[in-house]
């Protein structure tokens, strides 16, 4: 907006300096420290939070042209050193030998909405893939948005520093996931007032708040609360920061090595070796999560890694708003925010739908969806700010979780579809047709054999998913298989003729239910022994 106002000026399109390095960081600090203050102290900053509020001041500071929109601070430290810093301190907090106890059941719908993340971004992927010209490039990002989509913009780093989608494309990824971020959690807390979802759903804790054992000025005192002045010395804070760089730098050694063993043009197995296992992220996760759950109790001598974890993450919330530029989502890749609300929208359907067939209160499908999208800060601050304080524990746990998780899955989603290239329809006739296989077998009350026989066949119609591109999508399914030679693709051509669709799903469904009545043939005994023969 003022670029060609400071350019005429100073000689440069922003009023800090790129290279301004001090200048920069005071802003960021500056900002960050605003946007915490804001939260706890008013109601309306902690419904928004302050990691998106944060978020939001970088956005309008860089699209003023206050800040560059490109700086060594942002890049080398702390996409460089503050992130990686920050994931370990955060999952300290990741026990999972306490996680299931103590989130109840908002943990099983996290993970249904983690599972309809990963659906949304396969479905996403598959309708835009030609729209959008660029397949590889919409494979990093939809990567991307899976990890940020289970954990939250922690993730979004991770995978972003990992598969290095360009500046232009990460730039307005950024801007499409805050946008539909920020919206969504608007959304989410409508959702709590909506006579339609209170009909439908048990909601306790909004009981609770309305009855008024809880007002609204208890919230915002817990928000303060909950981020209040803890018990921290010099030691704690030496240890929390070797503790972090440690972790980063046996993470960097071991994924090191694994890049290295893997050769210049390496097979399909090998390329996935050097992706998953060459990614510092998967490395730092996996030894953070054996430490906070095999050393608890040092764990929790070690004061302080929470409130340094999260303030970290706040300061790359801050730089990760700084190229969101708005104009860039709008002429260079509007599909973008058509692919982050797909796999929203997606995410939201499977966590209501999930918090429904397991019976779960309404605040749980909103929390749980929220720490899918946000991640841990975002979640915890929705329930402190509704007044759902006894959500904020599993909301933290959760959203932590996610760090875990969606450093995996977004790893995961991106090599299956860059390297196979492969589409998403095996993951959704497996979802689809699980879920049908189960309520067959339901219905037969787990031990009715002819249920389970009939349960089995449901579930392996999902083998036909494996052949749905062929057609649907012909062009593009060979378009990935040119190196197969030209002979393959045309006999295969020949074969699979529209007719053989059928009797694919028959074949399927007749030699699952064949295979199933061998299996009790030859274990029946053991049938027998649980009821089911």
């Amino acid at each position: 907006m003022l670029n060609s106002v400071f350019m005429n000026l100073l000689g440069r399109e922003s009023l800090i300096a790129a290279d301004n390095t001090w200048g920069l960081l005071g802003v960021m600090c500056l900002a960050v420290a605003f946007s915490i203050f804001l939260e706890q102290k008013y109601k309306w900053a902690s419904k928004i939070s302050g990691a998106i509020i944060a978020l939001i001041i970088a956005m309008i500071l860089a699209n003023v042209g206050i800040i560059p929109t490109s700086s060594v601070l942002y890049d080398d430290i702390v996409w460089g050193v503050i992130v990686p810093m920050g994931i370990p301190l955060l999952l300290l907090q990741c026990n999972l030998s306490r996680i299931w106890k103590d989130t109840g059941r908002m943990l099983i719908v996290w993970i249904i909405g983690a599972v309809g993340t990963t659906v949304g971004a396969f479905v996403a992927y598959f309708l835009l893939r030609a729209p959008f010209g660029d397949a590889s490039g919409l494979a990093k990002v939809a990567a991307m948005m899976t990890g940020s989509y289970i954990g939250g913009g922690v993730n979004f780093a991770a995978m972003a520093s990992q598969y290095a989608a360009g500046e232009d494309l990460t730039a307005a990824a950024t801007v499409a996931d805050n946008l539909l971020m920020a919206v969504y959690f608007f959304v989410l807390i409508a959702f709590a007032s909506f006579k339609f979802f209170r009909k439908h759903y048990k909601h306790p804790h909004i009981d609770e708040v309305e009855s008024g054992t809880k007002t609204a000025d208890e919230s915002v005192t817990q928000a303060a609360a909950f981020w209040s002045r803890k018990d921290i010395s010099l030691k704690d804070i030496a240890v929390n920061i070797a503790y972090a760089v440690a972790i980063v730098w046996l993470a960097q050694i071991v994924s090191g090595f694994f890049a290295g063993i893997v050769p210049e043009n390496p097979g399909p197995f090998m390329d996935f070796v050097g992706k998953f296992f060459g990614s510092q992220y998967v490395w730092i996760t996996t030894f953070s999560v054996i430490v906070a759950t095999c050393f608890h109790k040092q764990v929790e001598k070690m004061h302080g890694s929470q409130e340094i974890g999260t303030y970290l993450i706040y300061l790359f919330l801050f730089v990760i708003g700084v190229p969101a530029n708005i104009m860039t989502v709008v002429t260079k890749s509007p599909l973008l925010l058509v692919l982050t609300a797909i796999m929203v929208c997606v995410n939201m359907l499977f966590c209501f739908f999930g918090a429904k067939l397991f019976k779960c209160d309404l605040e749980d499908a909103i929390i749980a969806s929220n720490a899918n999208i946000g991640g841990p800060t975002t979640a915890a601050g929705m329930a402190i700010s509704q007044g759902w304080t006894k959500l904020v524990g599993p909301a933290m746990l959760v959203g932590v979780l996610g760090y875990v998780v969606g450093n995996y899955m977004g790893t995961i989603v991106g090599i299956y579809l860059c390297v196979t290239g492969m589409g998403f329809w095996p993951i959704v006739f497996g979802v689809v047709f699980g879920f049908l296989a189960d309520l067959v077998a339901k219905s037969g009350k787990y031990v009715s054999s002819k249920k389970t026989i009939l349960s089995y066949g449901t579930f392996c119609v999902l083998l036909f998913g494996n052949f749905l591109p062929l057609y649907i999508d012909r062009e593009a399914y060979f378009s990935t298989r040119q190196s197969f030679g030209a002979e393959y693709i045309n006999s295969l051509s020949n074969i699979m003729q529209p007719w053989t669709a059928p009797a694919i799903i028959i074949a399927a469904f007749v030699c699952g239910m064949l295979g199933a009545l061998l299996g009790k043939t030859l274990l029946k005994k053991h049938f027998v022994k649980v009821g089911i023969a």
